[in-house]
């Protein structure tokens, strides 16, 4: 009877934290440190987002320990450690002093590798982790990169390559081999959207839409376009810039339109006329801008009414990206880069004496929004090219090249590494390469791909 009475007496004593036989409150669910159970409780991390190089991790502090103060907390992963402690990777999110839900996005991880997970935290006392350790494993995909390679027009080589930034695989005919058939066009553009490819080729004129892990074919629109050049989607909307009859194209009236397409069916709804010949598309919110390169303008489509607007630029605004700041940036073809706020519809600010290349002009940001990389070609016959970079802080135009080098005509920058990726055509003459640097300008490695790369396609 006695041995009953004793050990109900220390239960009630470990529940209600009165501290029976130690001076520290113990709270049998919380987290273990330095020997003892404490009040401190932090829930299993949940892990979604899984791709093939990143995901999400979210845990939630429940309760905390007065007497216990915490220092630093976050999470610890490890591909070879079943149990990672802070000696393993692991973000720190400094003091936590009240309850609620810290998240850690991982990325640069190695694809189809399993990796372990715990929470963490540091107090006075020493370090504890949350008592669960959960496990994930990163998508087995083929490849990270895809080369858009616009081949020769009207020879039909258009291809596209596939590159494993891990494995540093190549996939020369990616295309071809999960088809059985090739390209067989001129190939301009691809853009995923709400899980498949959408890929502009002329010479045919068509949108052919893929799967994004085979790259297989799934339906091809091949009616509707005259020199399509861009795509652009909001909902269940697709848009396809047309540059119109070539003959008229480069002159004061094309016949350049925007195709209108119901992605739920892929049958073409109806067409916008255009003043100017278009180049890029990027949508943003329900509207969708585009690059007037024929004239000085950027249009504005309503996707709800499909009604256009136009916002006044220097001439021949060629290629559109969005910022950090969610600000539209232009690099037009007359030598300046024009910032645009869409909420507004305004112009912010342009910056003049831009070096560029009169025709077709290339850029891309990085993954925080934050630099832009542009390209510049010198005048023909030269085949001298160059790489500038531009913080979207700035408000003069960048006089130094970050890299400089022969034949660029595509630039991309890779999410997760913060890598560059340059296309060299090699004048058209043969298949290409793609050179990789690091945003100091240093050359970090090639390989080789198919006929003019124009572009990259960065997959998670």
């Amino acid at each position: 009877m006695k041995k009953i009475v004793k050990f109900v007496i220390y239960s009630i004593c470990a529940l209600l934290a009165i501290g029976c036989e130690s001076e520290e409150p113990i709270v049998f669910q919380g987290i273990r440190i330095g020997g003892k159970v404490t009040r401190i409780e932090l829930s299993a991390a949940t892990i979604s987002d899984i791709g093939q190089t990143s995901a999400t991790l979210s845990t939630e502090a429940l309760t905390l320990d007065g007497n216990l103060p915490i220092t630093q907390h976050g999470h610890v992963w490890s591909s070879v450690n079943q149990e990672p402690t802070t000696s393993d990777s692991k973000t720190e999110f400094g003091e936590l002093t009240v309850a609620g839900i810290f998240i850690t996005e991982l990325e640069n991880l190695v694809p189809n590798t399993t990796y372990f997970v715990r929470s963490y935290v540091i107090t006075a006392s020493g370090t504890g982790y949350s008592n669960q350790i959960n496990a994930f494993t990163t998508s087995d995909a083929p490849f990270d990169v895809l080369v858009i390679n616009e081949g020769n027009f009207f020879s039909g080589d258009g291809s596209l390559s596939t590159y494993q930034s891990f494995t540093r695989e190549v996939n020369l005919s990616a295309f071809a081999a999960a088809n059985g058939f090739p390209i067989g066009a001129t190939l301009q553009n691809i853009l995923p959207y709400n899980n498949q490819m959408y890929m502009v080729t002329n010479a045919p004129d068509k949108l052919e839409i893929l799967d994004p892990e085979t790259l297989e074919s799934i339906d091809i629109i091949n009616a509707g376009f005259e020199n399509p050049i861009g795509f652009a989607a909001v909902g269940t909307k697709g848009y396809v810039s047309n540059w119109g009859d070539i003959s008229t194209a480069f002159g004061p009236n094309p016949d350049s339109y925007i195709t209108v397409i119901d992605l739920e069916t892929n049958l073409i709804t109806g067409t916008i006329d255009l003043n100017s010949r278009p180049q890029e598309l990027l949508a943003f919110g329900d509207k969708v801008y585009i690059a007037n390169e024929g004239g000085s303008s950027i249009s504005v489509i309503d996707t709800n009414t499909d009604l256009i607007t136009d916002i006044v630029t220097e001439s021949g605004p060629s290629e559109l990206i969005l910022d950090a700041n969610e600000h539209i940036w232009a690099i037009c073809t007359g030598g300046f880069l024009v910032e645009i706020d869409p909420l507004s519809g305004l112009v912010v600010q342009t910056i003049p004496n831009v070096e560029v290349s009169g025709f077709d002009e290339k850029m891309t940001v990085s993954g925080d929004g934050n630099t832009i990389y542009f390209l510049s070609v010198a005048s023909f016959p030269s085949t001298e090219t160059k790489v500038f970079e531009f913080e979207i802080t700035s408000t003069t135009a960048p006089s130094e090249a970050l890299i400089e080098g022969e034949n660029f005509y595509g630039i991309g920058i890779h999410p997760a590494s913060n890598t560059l990726y340059i296309g060299n055509s090699n004048g058209f003459i043969s298949n290409g390469e793609v050179l990789l640097y690091d945003t100091e300008g240093n050359e970090l490695d090639d390989f080789n791909t198919g006929i003019g790369p124009n572009g990259f396609v960065f997959v998670d």
